[in-house]
């Protein structure tokens, strides 16, 4: 009969996906470097790092204090110390270094009486960088604010967290739990977006709206122009995200203000902006569309940007550029900074620290 041929279907399906959970279980495999438990879900920022999250990656540690941050606990500011509050996304949290490889270490190491917070979340744009501030590092009482702005998708994330409503979650109630804990649908999950995402990136500017984000279902939604942010020429809807990322960095700058901080803004190049082979690799359609984009927009802009308000700001474009002549900087194929790419950020941020005299 019909119903039992469905049956021996869904059971053999149901045993398929039990194997394949034990498998990935087994071999401890899930799509991304890190669980979806190393992050909470928190109201004003949408999400945070678990406060007492410990887990052993490829060779290093990853251990959230308990004050929800990638480094040890602070209590009262030593007399005589500079304290700095680094905020950013997974470049400042250091995906795929250990700690002390993190530019944030290198650079308390490098320096005179320095205390160098690593306050970076992986995913995180300028809005959500404001909220943990306002909520989280105030009562850190830094001296320095350093808002590390990853041009490879902060405009983007930018104008995603303004279309999140505060209250939404990551999913709904039973995708929630099947996300957390099922890994083969993690993994079918996040396959079947790099599949759509890939898609996408055959396809020109002409062809799709700019910069082209949808949200299907909260904080990790699917960019189909990944390089949308490095166009010469914007649309409204990149218009919008440069608006939201200016008013949250002069927000971030009053704030700071306020509680007498200095901020400082560092911009950070994505991996394919720092070499011609692979920024030609990585533009959609390829060499059909270069005149569409330059690797140095982003920089442009926000170093205006930062110069109207009075905000010290530094660009690690131009020398990440010519060290990737002699060195490679980013983790392949993962794109994020390597050891050597953070001791080059701790260098040059730290020079230019001193330069305009900040810190000893």
């Amino acid at each position: 009969m019909w119903w039992k041929r469905v049956l021996m279907a869904a059971l053999a399906t149901a045993f398929a996906l039990l194997l394949g959970e034990a498998a990935l279980r087994i071999a401890d495999v899930h799509p991304g470097p890190y669980p979806p438990s190393l992050y909470e879900r928190d109201e004003d920022c949408v999400y945070r790092l678990s406060p007492g999250f410990r887990m052993q990656a490829r060779g290093y540690t990853v251990q959230i204090s308990e004050q929800g941050f990638r480094d040890r606990f602070y209590g009262e500011k030593p007399p005589g110390v500079t304290r700095i509050l680094v905020l950013g996304d997974s470049y400042v949290f250091g995906q795929g270094c250990a700690l002390d490889e993190t530019f944030t270490k290198v650079m308390e190491r490098m320096g005179k009486g320095l205390e160098v917070i690593n306050a970076g979340v992986g995913g995180y744009g300028t809005l959500n960088e404001l909220r943990l501030f306002r909520k989280y590092g105030l009562a850190l009482k830094p001296d320095i604010v350093i808002l590390c702005f990853y041009e490879g998708n902060d405009l983007v994330d930018n104008l995603v967290f303004s279309l999140i409503r505060p209250r939404d979650e990551r999913a709904g109630p039973l995708e929630e739990r099947l996300f957390s804990h099922l890994r083969v649908y993690e993994l079918l999950r996040c396959s079947l977006r790099i599949v759509r995402m890939k898609m996408n990136w055959l396809l020109g500017p002409e062809e799709q709206p700019l910069p082209g984000v949808t949200v299907p279902g909260g904080l990790d939604p699917t960019r189909e122009n990944p390089m949308a942010q490095f166009v010469r020429r914007t649309g409204p809807k990149l218009d919008r995200a440069w608006t939201l990322t200016v008013n949250a960095i002069a927000e971030l700058h009053e704030v700071a203000k306020e509680n007498r901080a200095k901020l400082v803004v560092v911009s950070v190049p994505a991996n394919f902006q720092v070499t011609t082979a692979d920024w030609r690799e990585a533009l959609p359609g390829g060499a059909t569309y270069a005149e569409y984009y330059a690797p140095d927009v982003v920089t442009l802009r926000l170093g205006l940007t930062c110069a109207d308000m009075g905000i010290p700001f530094l660009s690690l474009l131009r020398p990440f550029q010519q060290a990737a002549a002699k060195q490679r900087l980013y983790l392949r194929p993962d794109g994020h900074l390597n050891p050597a790419g953070h001791r080059l950020a701790a260098e040059l941020i730290l020079t230019e620290l001193r330069r305009w005299e900040l810190v000893p």
